[in-house]
């Protein structure tokens, strides 16, 4: 029985997050086309990178906003940041840094903008821009 629970509650989470990435997504899109993203303008050059980081919540610590990382991004429990992982991004909630060249993983749900690899989690995965590999979720959206 609380199995069942802890699985509709990872269900209900999940489509929360969803929902509520969604919402974010639209209310962007309503900006002039010219103006460009703030995650464009926040985004390190890519010489500038860690080999390990580990976040807290979402841009928490706040080097991980737009931080570059070649290696292991990890997620205790939330990663997230407008930045790249060449590597691999495991989290145990979510999964959220915009540009992913490997592998991106969580048990509740991950995000991004752009994906070259494998991005998989239990309850939902969400591409915005493009997906170039496998996704695999209960809901998957591209």
């Amino acid at each position: 029985m609380k199995i069942r629970q802890l699985l509709l509650s990872l269900l209900m989470f999940g489509t929360m997050s969803g929902v509520a990435a969604f919402a974010a997504e639209t209310q962007s899109q309503t900006r002039p086309a010219t103006a460009p993203r703030e995650s464009d303008l926040e985004q390190r050059a890519d010489d500038d990178w860690t080999f390990f980081q580990i976040g807290f919540w979402f841009d928490v610590p706040s080097y991980t906003k737009n931080s570059n990382v070649y290696g292991i991004k990890t997620g205790q429990p939330v990663s997230s940041g407008a930045g790249k992982v060449y590597g691999v991004e495991g989290s145990w909630i979510a999964a959220a840094t915009d540009h992913i060249n490997g592998i991106q993983g969580s048990w509740v749900s991950c995000f991004n903008r752009d994906a070259n690899g494998l991005q998989a989690s239990l309850v939902f995965c969400r591409n915005t821009d493009y997906l170039r590999g496998v996704q695999a979720s209960f809901v998957c959206l591209s």
